[in-house]
């Protein structure tokens, strides 16, 4: 389980802010912390550059020379992505930068000449920045798109992304009979427990109003001691938007891929409070919402886009 420093910050302030130490109390009252990784380490050379002009490389049809400005002034870039475009701000890692070479083998960037071309960096993929859970489209041949924005050109990429955060990989194994700490809030309560942390004062907020209206199909649980309670609501939405970067970074330190903003959100709450929710388009629900037990050779497709074959019962 991964829990975010800053996200226990939210409910929390600690006596000692220091995360080793944070993780050595924890250690020694609740569970074994794995690991305190640094969010973003590997970001401390990269920045968010602009495209401010393309050409085809003389040399190779599927690479192009970019113009980059950058927070160290404009730098020329061959790159093989097949997104790129004018005014794309993009994630730009410079010289003596750590990234992983299609994502797999970590290597020091230095200047290098690329089909007779000087290029000055590099426009990077997500999975060679290990921000493939961030940005699940920037794989392969595609970069990673920051938009058009005017704003935060130069800006060191981590800060941009928010990804100024530490991490605390918790041992499953030591939490499997606490349920009441599978969540951040439930951690944050244990931290107050254990004597290293006092609570902040819980913000107040609107309750949503609810129409009474019957929703357009029923939920049938037919197995009440598998399921004791199962509610839903139907929400509707306009435009579902673009998930706010802060809520990526948050997912991101969970370890949840950002697929679109209700699901999300719905893995937001989950991971803050630890309430399972689940969200479905209900223009894709056909019949009604049924709970029971696998049977024998069913399978589904998860979210991942992988088809697995579920255990019987």
């Amino acid at each position: 389980m991964r829990i975010s420093h800053l996200w226990l910050q939210d409910f929390v302030t600690f006596k000692d802010n220091d995360p080793q130490k944070i993780a050595t109390e924890i250690t020694a009252h609740t569970a074994e912390v794995e690991e305190v990784e640094e969010q973003g380490a590997m970001l401390d050379k990269c920045c968010v550059g602009k495209i401010i002009s393309m050409q085809k490389h003389p040399n190779a049809d599927r690479l192009t020379l970019c113009n980059v400005k950058t927070d160290q002034g404009e730098k020329r870039i061959v790159c093989g992505g097949s997104n790129l475009r004018e005014g794309m701000n993009v994630a730009l890692a410079h010289i003596g930068a750590r990234v992983l070479w299609h994502g797999e083998d970590m290597m020091t960037l230095e200047p290098v000449k690329i089909r007779g071309e000087q290029s000055e960096g590099m426009i990077c993929a997500a999975e060679e920045l290990g921000l493939a859970k961030l940005f699940p489209d920037a794989v392969g041949d595609k970069v990673i798109d920051l938009g058009d924005s005017k704003k935060g050109i130069g800006d060191p990429l981590k800060d941009y992304l928010g990804l100024k955060d530490t991490v605390l990989h918790i041992d499953n194994h030591s939490i499997a009979h606490r349920s009441d700490l599978f969540s951040h809030v439930g951690f944050a309560r244990e931290c107050v427990a254990m004597g290293i942390a006092s609570w902040k004062k819980e913000p107040k907020y609107s309750s949503p109003k609810f129409a009474k209206d019957p929703l357009p199909f029923k939920i049938k649980n037919e197995d009440k001691k598998l399921v004791p309670r199962y509610m839903a609501c139907l929400i509707e939405i306009d435009d579902i938007g673009v998930t706010p970067e802060f809520m990526k970074a948050r997912l991101a330190s969970a370890d949840w891929r950002s697929i679109n903003l209700p699901v999300d959100i719905t893995n937001f709450v989950s991971t803050e409070v630890g309430m399972p929710l689940h969200s479905f388009d209900a223009d894709d629900i056909k019949g009604d919402i049924h709970m029971r037990a696998a049977k024998k050779g069913e399978k589904i497709v998860t979210l991942d886009e992988i088809e697995r074959e579920l255990p019987n019962g």
